[in-house]
């Protein structure tokens, strides 16, 4: 290995519910020439179903026990960009660590709730959010306020655990090129690479 390069077996990508965090991880990987995988994805396909009915079914104990044991099972994957859900920092931050290089996509709570109110198709994915949501559809106000109560509480809950990340990108202007395009320019010049 180069003396002052840092080796990372991944790059694993946390953040509030609608950050970007597949978008960018896309892009990034695009950029890196490494592979992707998106940790919902990948419950979805060996559950066979979408994660708001995985969470009406199941319930959300089960989906958080899926989610550890797909980051689990995630210890022998290299050379890739991972996507993991919202709620997986609180569950599983140690081994998300030992998979690579943490990066926490910070977007301010009212771009990701404009986002939201701007895509109810994205918003009616998001389990957690959907409660906020119902018999809100008239009341685009009511709406606003309602998810911006339920991603402040989010973020608080899982503040302690976000810190822990090895990079924090806080824009709030960003496009997933943009933020790809900034992450890749970082891990270049402090030379980490996979």
């Amino acid at each position: 290995m180069s003396e002052g390069k840092r080796r990372v077996d991944n790059i694993i990508l946390c953040g509030l519910t609608g950050c970007g965090k597949t978008s960018v991880g896309k892009h990034l990987a695009y950029l890196c020439g490494l592979g992707f995988t998106d940790t919902d994805k990948m419950i979805e396909e060996k559950e066979k179903q979408c994660i708001i009915n995985i969470f009406k079914s199941k319930g959300e104990s089960y989906f958080r026990q899926k989610e550890k044991e797909c980051i689990d099972n995630l210890t022998g994957i290299k050379k890739h960009v991972i996507s993991v859900g919202s709620g997986a920092v609180e569950h599983s931050m140690e081994t998300m660590k030992k998979l690579g290089y943490c990066i926490w996509l910070d977007v301010p709570v009212n771009l990701i709730t404009q986002r939201f109110i701007q895509d109810q198709n994205l918003l009616a994915q998001k389990p957690l959010l959907v409660s906020s949501s119902e018999d809100q559809t008239n009341d685009p106000q009511s709406l606003k306020s309602k998810l911006t109560l339920k991603l402040e509480e989010l973020l608080k809950n899982r503040l302690p655990y976000y810190n822990q990340a090895d990079l924090h990108l806080q824009e709030s202007f960003y496009t997933s090129e943009t933020a790809s395009r900034s992450i890749y320019e970082y891990i270049r010049d402090e030379r980490i690479y996979c």
